[in-house]
């Protein structure tokens, strides 16, 4: 058996059962097994994690709400770190934890900050930092703007049926000949109306690679799901009966 690695890894020794290696860049990687008869590629991330680049958000106006963070790559753990907000997870204003905290703004606001940076046994990305306003009418605080409609890679992920009345189910269709920047599974959903107004946010504890959700409430026409993926956002169109 041979070995073979990434440019941003050195290998120190080796043998026919294991290798040692030492990272010489960041980024992705991977060691790949040369057996007699087939190969074996095991992708890793090499150094510190990328920044965090997007922030989304379950509605809310004044009072506590979820804030997300897009996944970032080689990333293991998200620190946060709030002004003008108590992060509910422990009552304070800095967490290490997951890509999701619950937040609940002082209520003599009309903004709060927040940052947050991903983490791994390398070190920790850049800071990334949002000023959110707030809106005290009940309305969804503008993490975001409207989204650009994007179908670029529709076998990538799929949501059918399409057209639906009531129900549709999201899946990753995987194509495991052309793998390389293609997401291996979905972190939360997004239910826009016609008017690119949020009507329901669902997020996932673990990556999902299928999952069904109720439409039922949405106005007959042309709807978008935005679908967070761990390599970046995915907008598909949707016709509501």
């Amino acid at each position: 058996m041979t070995w073979q690695v990434s440019s941003n890894l050195q290998i120190i020794s080796y043998n026919s059962n294991s290798i040692t290696l030492q990272a010489i860049g960041n980024g992705k990687g991977f060691i790949e097994a040369v057996l007699p008869t087939r190969t074996v590629r095991k992708k890793i991330w090499v150094g510190n994690p990328n920044q965090v680049t997007k922030l989304s958000h379950a509605p809310f106006g004044c009072t506590m709400g979820e804030i997300f963070a897009m996944l970032a790559q080689g990333a293991e753990q998200y620190e946060w770190e709030v002004a003008g907000a108590v992060i509910t997870d422990n009552g304070g204003t800095s967490y290490i934890g997951g890509s999701s905290i619950f937040v609940d703004p002082y209520d003599n606001n009309n903004s709060f900050t927040i940052k947050v940076r991903g983490i791994n046994t390398c070190g920790t990305s850049a800071w990334y930092t949002k000023t959110i306003p707030m809106d005290c009418s009940g309305g969804p605080t503008p993490l975001s703007t409207t989204p650009v409609i994007d179908n670029d890679a529709p076998e990538t992920i799929v949501a059918y049926p399409n057209p639906a009345k009531s129900q549709i189910t999201v899946i990753v269709k995987e194509d495991p000949k052309v793998s390389e920047g293609r997401p291996t599974g979905f972190y939360a959903i997004r239910v826009l109306d016609q008017n690119s107004v949020e009507r329901q946010y669902y997020t996932f504890k673990q990556n999902r690679t299928a999952q069904t959700i109720d439409i039922s409430y949405l106005t007959p026409g042309l709807n978008f799901l935005l679908i967070y993926t761990d390599t970046g956002v995915i907008t598909k169109k949707i016709l509501v009966r």
